[in-house]
């Protein structure tokens, strides 16, 4: 019913949605989204079904919800988010969330792993600082002008890299490489859990207040300004997402799943894909291959240049622009591609592991506002708590574990979710305190 009144609505046109929500499909699709469903797919065997179902779970749906949390509240920025805890706390999290998944992280290794598909890890550096200055120079006129932005991804690599992936995904559904093995370690007994917190891995929630910003400055750009017919084009173009993502995670967790018996056990998923793809096509797969992991990187790197200009143009006040910043971020990713990537994603990871949490819980409240309704006692407990034990997880990823006895103990620590306890008892004693501090006031 709901989808019929959109498009019904004569000021909303699915020609416009769905490039928009094919650009959202791109943006998130990169090359780790890429290689983790077949590996899943092969450990899960038997249990495919659940594990799947599980990881698009978690996978999917924290990221489109994010995107939806940012249109639903009107916002602008992505710190608008987490304003009711502290203006500098807000933008202290996404700036270091900005930072981490952008140039010191995702946008360098974009280009590095899709030059070390292309060449199998054996690229020199003459070769490797030829492609990366092709790569950015590429970004950087994509991401130049906003309007180059939906027509190269949602409306021509978008739609390459989906026939890129269903080319593959025809192949194995209509000639099977085998059947499906017995399942493995934790999806033996416990199939869709693992498969939740595979999904929760991929970390793509960490994007998703910063795509959302640019999905709708690119509605709105196309002249569209009212907010119910903005937030049926964001929710349109989360659905197309949403879809896209779930059928091809579920494809590839069976690509995985039937290759056992022809390419065995492997756990680095771009050599699984490689197999698989040249076991179908031969040589050609290897072009296949690089194309794939070509379109989703490229669309990702633009995703993030765009997002993250956007952001530091705004929270300056215009003092750098947005221009300035595309470029000193497309050059310092130039470099890193080359010669800093691993110590970087060193230093990088922890941060990411730290932020996470708290974007999650942002969502969360976000997508509530009837409930939570912005307020400082609830999103300070929440969100400060929950920072408080992610803090001592970054801390731990980085090997620093002086904190870790006090907080080993909680709930689903060992899962990496030891955060969660904390973010509901913020959110209770929120709730407390509005009623007790909020009615003295």
């Amino acid at each position: 019913m709901r989808l019929q009144i959109i498009m019904n609505d004569k000021k909303f046109s699915w020609k416009l949605a769905l490039p928009i929500g094919l650009m959202l499909f791109s943006f998130f699709f990169g090359a780790g989204n890429l290689i983790f469903p077949p590996v899943l797919g092969q450990a899960a065997g038997t249990n495919l079904v659940a594990a799947a179902f599980g990881f698009c779970l978690s996978a999917v749906s924290l990221p489109v919800l994010g995107v939806l949390a940012m249109a639903k509240n009107n916002f602008k920025n992505p710190d608008d988010a987490g304003m009711p805890a502290g203006r500098y706390f807000a933008m202290a999290v996404i700036i270091l969330c900005a930072l981490s998944i952008g140039p010191f992280f995702a946008i360098p290794r974009t280009c590095a792993t899709s030059l070390s598909v292309m060449t199998v890890g054996q690229a020199s550096l003459p070769v490797s600082l030829a492609y990366s200055v092709v790569y950015f120079a590429l970004t950087l006129w994509m991401v130049m002008k906003p309007s180059r932005i939906l027509d190269a991804c949602g409306k021509m690599m978008a739609p390459l890299l989906l026939a890129g992936l269903a080319l593959l995904c025809v192949a194995v559904f209509a000639s099977p490489m085998g059947t499906l093995g017995a399942p493995t370690g934790e999806y033996i007994a416990t199939p869709l859990i693992k498969g939740v917190f595979e999904g929760y891995n991929t970390m793509d929630a960490l994007c998703a207040l910063l795509f959302g910003s640019t999905i709708i400055t690119t509605i709105r750009n196309q002249g569209i300004e009212q907010d119910y017919v903005l937030q049926k084009y964001t929710v349109a173009a989360g659905a197309v997402a949403g879809i896209a993502l779930t059928v091809i995670y579920a494809a590839f967790c069976y690509c995985g799943g039937q290759s056992v018996g022809v390419v065995g056990m492997m756990n680095n998923g771009a050599a699984l894909i490689s197999k698989i793809t040249g076991f179908y096509f031969g040589n050609v797969g290897s072009f296949i291959v690089s194309a794939i992991f070509f379109l989703a990187c490229i669309t990702t790197s633009v995703g993030l240049v765009t997002s993250i200009s956007t952001y530091f143009a705004r929270i300056s006040n215009g003092k750098v622009t947005y221009k300035q910043w595309v470029y000193g971020f497309v050059i310092f990713s130039t470099v890193v591609a080359n010669f800093g990537l691993t110590n970087i994603i060193k230093y990088s990871v922890p941060v990411l592991v730290m932020v996470y949490p708290v974007i999650i819980v942002m969502i969360f409240l976000n997508m509530f506002p009837e409930v939570f309704k912005y307020d400082p006692f609830i999103f300070k407990g929440a969100l400060w708590l929950t920072a408080v034990a992610a803090i001592n997880d970054g801390l731990c990823c980085a090997g620093v574990k002086a904190l870790e006895p006090m907080f080993s103990w909680l709930p689903y620590y060992g899962l990496g979710l030891g955060w969660v306890v904390p973010a509901v008892t913020g959110i209770v004693l929120g709730f407390a305190a509005k009623a007790t501090l909020g009615a003295k006031k």
